[in-house]
Protein backbone atom coordinates (compact mmCIF):
# COMPACT_ATOMS: atom_id res chain seq x y z
CA UNK A 1 0.00 0.00 0.00
CA UNK A 2 1.87 3.38 -1.11
CA UNK A 3 2.45 5.45 2.29
CA UNK A 4 0.76 8.79 2.65
CA UNK A 5 2.67 11.76 1.66
CA UNK A 6 2.90 12.99 5.01
CA UNK A 7 4.57 10.27 6.68
CA UNK A 8 7.18 10.77 3.98
CA UNK A 9 7.47 14.17 5.17
CA UNK A 10 7.85 12.89 8.68
CA UNK A 11 10.54 10.50 7.66
CA UNK A 12 12.86 12.91 6.31
CA UNK A 13 12.33 15.43 9.28
CA UNK A 14 13.74 12.73 12.03
CA UNK A 15 16.93 12.41 9.70
CA UNK A 16 17.62 15.65 10.91
CA UNK A 17 18.05 17.04 14.30
CA UNK A 18 16.20 20.44 14.50
CA UNK A 19 19.49 22.04 15.96
CA UNK A 20 21.68 21.13 13.33
CA UNK A 21 19.74 20.93 9.83
CA UNK A 22 22.14 19.67 7.35
CA UNK A 23 23.61 22.53 5.34
CA UNK A 24 23.17 20.02 2.07
CA UNK A 25 19.39 20.57 2.40
CA UNK A 26 19.56 24.59 2.44
CA UNK A 27 16.16 25.06 1.02
CA UNK A 28 14.61 23.27 3.82
CA UNK A 29 15.95 26.89 6.14
CA UNK A 30 17.06 29.62 4.95
CA UNK A 31 18.53 32.67 6.39
CA UNK A 32 16.69 35.34 5.72
CA UNK A 33 17.44 38.76 7.87
CA UNK A 34 19.69 38.72 10.71
CA UNK A 35 20.09 41.65 13.44
CA UNK A 36 22.64 42.85 16.13
CA UNK A 37 21.45 44.19 19.01
CA UNK A 38 23.22 45.09 22.55
CA UNK A 39 23.12 44.30 25.73
CA UNK A 40 20.12 47.20 26.21
CA UNK A 41 18.39 45.42 23.30
CA UNK A 42 18.60 48.20 20.69
CA UNK A 43 20.96 48.11 17.67
CA UNK A 44 22.57 51.77 17.84
CA UNK A 45 24.83 51.16 20.34
CA UNK A 46 26.09 54.35 22.83
CA UNK A 47 29.43 53.39 24.06
CA UNK A 48 30.60 55.34 27.10
CA UNK A 49 34.06 54.60 28.18
CA UNK A 50 33.10 54.51 31.82
CA UNK A 51 30.83 51.62 31.93
CA UNK A 52 31.45 48.97 34.89
CA UNK A 53 30.53 46.06 32.74
CA UNK A 54 31.96 45.27 28.63
CA UNK A 55 29.19 46.17 26.44
CA UNK A 56 27.73 42.78 25.12
CA UNK A 57 26.44 42.03 21.79
CA UNK A 58 23.52 39.64 20.46
CA UNK A 59 22.21 38.16 17.08
CA UNK A 60 19.15 37.67 16.15
CA UNK A 61 18.14 35.65 12.90
CA UNK A 62 14.97 35.28 11.09
CA UNK A 63 14.69 32.28 8.63
CA UNK A 64 12.59 30.89 5.91
CA UNK A 65 12.19 27.82 3.84
CA UNK A 66 10.43 24.36 3.14
CA UNK A 67 9.62 23.67 6.42
CA UNK A 68 8.49 25.80 9.60
CA UNK A 69 10.80 28.51 10.15
CA UNK A 70 10.19 27.88 13.58
CA UNK A 71 12.25 24.51 13.41
CA UNK A 72 15.34 26.58 12.48
CA UNK A 73 17.46 26.61 14.95
CA UNK A 74 19.88 30.20 15.88
CA UNK A 75 22.50 26.97 17.12
CA UNK A 76 23.09 26.51 13.38
CA UNK A 77 24.51 29.66 12.90
CA UNK A 78 28.30 30.85 12.83
CA UNK A 79 29.71 35.08 12.32
CA UNK A 80 32.89 35.86 11.07
CA UNK A 81 34.96 38.92 10.61
CA UNK A 82 34.68 40.79 7.28
CA UNK A 83 38.72 40.95 7.83
CA UNK A 84 39.91 37.72 9.55
CA UNK A 85 42.28 38.87 12.55
CA UNK A 86 40.66 42.74 12.64
CA UNK A 87 39.19 42.17 16.74
CA UNK A 88 38.13 45.67 16.44
CA UNK A 89 35.63 48.62 15.25
CA UNK A 90 37.15 51.35 13.46
CA UNK A 91 36.63 54.76 13.67
CA UNK A 92 35.18 56.59 10.94
CA UNK A 93 37.68 58.62 9.12
CA UNK A 94 40.26 57.15 11.32
CA UNK A 95 42.46 58.15 14.62
CA UNK A 96 40.75 55.01 16.76
CA UNK A 97 39.11 51.68 17.53
CA UNK A 98 37.21 50.07 19.83
CA UNK A 99 38.76 46.67 20.54
CA UNK A 100 36.48 43.72 21.05
CA UNK A 101 36.59 39.41 21.18
CA UNK A 102 34.31 36.92 20.33
CA UNK A 103 32.76 34.56 23.18
CA UNK A 104 31.81 30.52 22.04
CA UNK A 105 34.38 31.21 18.80
CA UNK A 106 31.67 33.08 16.72
CA UNK A 107 29.14 30.12 17.52
CA UNK A 108 25.71 31.76 18.37
CA UNK A 109 23.46 30.56 21.08
CA UNK A 110 19.80 31.51 21.46
CA UNK A 111 20.10 34.43 23.93
CA UNK A 112 23.85 34.47 24.95
CA UNK A 113 25.81 37.19 23.81
CA UNK A 114 28.79 36.21 21.01
CA UNK A 115 31.06 38.83 21.63
CA UNK A 116 31.44 41.95 23.92
CA UNK A 117 33.29 45.53 23.17
CA UNK A 118 35.48 45.81 26.19
CA UNK A 119 35.22 48.46 28.87
CA UNK A 120 37.62 51.87 29.78
CA UNK A 121 38.63 52.39 25.82
CA UNK A 122 39.18 56.36 25.74
CA UNK A 123 39.68 56.05 21.89
CA UNK A 124 38.64 59.57 20.29
CA UNK A 125 34.61 59.69 20.65
CA UNK A 126 32.95 59.55 17.12
CA UNK A 127 31.34 56.77 15.12
CA UNK A 128 33.01 53.17 15.26
CA UNK A 129 31.90 49.78 13.21
CA UNK A 130 33.16 46.70 12.00
CA UNK A 131 31.63 44.54 9.27
CA UNK A 132 30.56 41.01 9.92
CA UNK A 133 29.52 37.34 7.46
CA UNK A 134 26.49 35.39 9.42
CA UNK A 135 26.52 31.55 8.00
CA UNK A 136 23.76 28.90 7.97
CA UNK A 137 24.98 25.34 8.72
CA UNK A 138 28.61 26.95 7.25
CA UNK A 139 27.39 27.16 3.80
CA UNK A 140 28.31 30.28 2.10
CA UNK A 141 25.22 30.32 -0.24
CA UNK A 142 23.12 30.36 3.13
CA UNK A 143 25.12 33.57 4.71
CA UNK A 144 24.51 37.75 5.02
CA UNK A 145 26.38 40.92 5.05
CA UNK A 146 25.81 42.75 8.90
CA UNK A 147 27.33 45.69 10.11
CA UNK A 148 28.04 46.49 13.69
CA UNK A 149 27.81 50.13 14.63
CA UNK A 150 28.87 52.01 18.12
CA UNK A 151 28.73 56.06 18.90
CA UNK A 152 31.53 56.35 21.41
CA UNK A 153 29.97 59.23 23.91
CA UNK A 154 32.08 62.44 24.22
CA UNK A 155 34.31 62.15 27.48
CA UNK A 156 35.66 65.33 29.38
CA UNK A 157 35.40 65.00 33.09
CA UNK A 158 37.07 65.40 36.29
CA UNK A 159 37.70 62.35 38.70
CA UNK A 160 36.01 63.72 42.11
CA UNK A 161 37.30 62.68 45.15
CA UNK A 162 40.98 61.65 43.48
CA UNK A 163 42.33 65.41 43.93
CA UNK A 164 42.42 68.08 46.64
CA UNK A 165 39.88 71.11 45.20
CA UNK A 166 40.85 73.48 47.60
CA UNK A 167 44.21 76.18 47.24
CA UNK A 168 45.25 77.55 50.94
CA UNK A 169 48.22 80.51 50.81
CA UNK A 170 47.93 79.86 54.63
CA UNK A 171 49.76 83.24 56.25
CA UNK A 172 51.01 85.51 53.73
CA UNK A 173 52.50 88.32 55.82
CA UNK A 174 52.20 89.74 59.44
CA UNK A 175 50.53 92.76 60.51
CA UNK A 176 47.67 94.91 59.14
CA UNK A 177 49.73 96.37 56.06
CA UNK A 178 50.99 93.43 54.36
CA UNK A 179 54.12 93.71 52.74
CA UNK A 180 55.42 92.82 48.79
CA UNK A 181 56.27 88.94 49.24
CA UNK A 182 58.55 86.55 46.81
CA UNK A 183 56.58 85.43 44.07
CA UNK A 184 57.27 81.97 45.12
CA UNK A 185 54.70 82.28 48.11
CA UNK A 186 52.10 83.77 45.59
CA UNK A 187 51.75 80.95 43.58
CA UNK A 188 50.25 77.59 44.35
CA UNK A 189 49.61 74.83 42.69
CA UNK A 190 46.77 71.79 42.43
CA UNK A 191 46.93 68.28 40.74
CA UNK A 192 43.66 66.81 38.91
CA UNK A 193 42.76 63.67 37.48
CA UNK A 194 40.78 63.56 34.62
CA UNK A 195 38.83 61.41 31.94
CA UNK A 196 38.51 62.67 28.12
CA UNK A 197 38.07 60.76 24.99
CA UNK A 198 38.00 64.16 22.30
CA UNK A 199 40.39 67.18 22.91
CA UNK A 200 38.56 69.92 25.51
CA UNK A 201 37.26 72.97 26.07
CA UNK A 202 37.82 74.89 29.09
CA UNK A 203 36.37 78.04 30.72
CA UNK A 204 36.82 79.24 34.24
CA UNK A 205 34.04 81.02 36.40
CA UNK A 206 34.63 82.82 39.85
CA UNK A 207 31.95 84.17 42.28
CA UNK A 208 34.76 86.95 42.96
CA UNK A 209 35.33 87.95 39.29
CA UNK A 210 39.01 86.62 39.15
CA UNK A 211 39.82 88.21 43.26
CA UNK A 212 39.97 86.88 46.05
CA UNK A 213 37.69 89.07 48.59
CA UNK A 214 37.79 90.02 52.18
CA UNK A 215 35.66 87.77 54.13
CA UNK A 216 32.68 90.00 55.90
CA UNK A 217 34.12 93.19 54.01
CA UNK A 218 34.03 91.86 50.03
CA UNK A 219 33.58 95.60 49.35
CA UNK A 220 37.72 96.50 50.37
CA UNK A 221 40.24 96.48 47.96
CA UNK A 222 40.44 92.00 46.40
CA UNK A 223 44.05 90.11 45.82
CA UNK A 224 43.51 89.79 42.08
CA UNK A 225 44.81 86.36 40.66
CA UNK A 226 45.53 84.47 37.19
CA UNK A 227 45.80 81.06 36.81
CA UNK A 228 46.91 78.88 34.63
CA UNK A 229 46.33 75.21 33.38
CA UNK A 230 49.21 72.65 32.58
CA UNK A 231 51.20 76.11 31.70
CA UNK A 232 49.03 77.57 29.38
CA UNK A 233 47.60 80.87 30.79
CA UNK A 234 43.49 80.89 31.02
CA UNK A 235 41.69 83.99 31.38
CA UNK A 236 39.01 83.98 33.97
CA UNK A 237 35.12 84.59 32.28
CA UNK A 238 33.00 82.29 30.28
CA UNK A 239 33.42 84.29 27.50
CA UNK A 240 36.93 83.32 27.67
CA UNK A 241 36.71 79.30 26.72
CA UNK A 242 40.09 78.21 25.41
CA UNK A 243 41.10 75.09 23.58
CA UNK A 244 43.64 72.78 25.89
CA UNK A 245 45.50 69.86 24.60
CA UNK A 246 45.71 67.35 27.80
CA UNK A 247 45.32 64.11 25.85
CA UNK A 248 43.23 61.12 25.61
CA UNK A 249 42.73 58.87 28.37
CA UNK A 250 41.22 57.26 31.57
CA UNK A 251 43.23 58.90 34.39
CA UNK A 252 45.35 61.77 33.18
CA UNK A 253 46.29 64.44 35.50
CA UNK A 254 47.05 67.87 35.14
CA UNK A 255 48.26 70.71 37.00
CA UNK A 256 46.42 74.70 37.86
CA UNK A 257 48.32 76.88 39.37
CA UNK A 258 47.28 80.26 40.95
CA UNK A 259 49.34 83.40 40.85
CA UNK A 260 48.39 85.89 43.05
CA UNK A 261 48.53 89.67 42.25
CA UNK A 262 50.10 93.11 44.10
CA UNK A 263 48.83 92.26 47.98
CA UNK A 264 50.82 95.57 49.14
CA UNK A 265 48.28 97.74 51.15
CA UNK A 266 45.57 95.09 52.02
CA UNK A 267 43.70 94.87 55.13
CA UNK A 268 44.69 92.61 57.61
CA UNK A 269 41.59 89.47 57.18
CA UNK A 270 41.05 86.15 55.65
CA UNK A 271 40.38 86.45 51.43
CA UNK A 272 38.87 83.86 49.60
CA UNK A 273 37.34 83.01 45.97
CA UNK A 274 35.82 80.27 44.48
CA UNK A 275 36.58 78.94 41.04
CA UNK A 276 34.67 76.66 39.43
CA UNK A 277 37.15 74.76 36.11
CA UNK A 278 34.87 73.58 33.27
CA UNK A 279 35.60 71.42 30.19
CA UNK A 280 33.65 70.51 27.72
CA UNK A 281 34.15 68.61 24.58
CA UNK A 282 36.08 70.49 21.89
CA UNK A 283 34.49 69.32 18.50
Amino acid sequence: MRKKPSNRLLLILAAFPVFALSAQDARACALTAAELTTSAHSTNLEYDPRSPEDFRVFLKAEFDGEIDPGLCAQESITIELETAGVHALARDGGGGALSMRFLNQGKITSGRPFMEILRNQFSLAGDYRQRFRVYLDADPLNALNLELQATATPITHFVHGAFSTSIDFGQIGDGEIQPRLDSSILEKTVDFIYQANMPVKVTLESLGGGHLRLEGRPDLTPIPYTVKINDAPVRIGPEHEKALDLGLGQNKSGTISVLLGDVVGLSAGSYSDQLTVVFTPNY
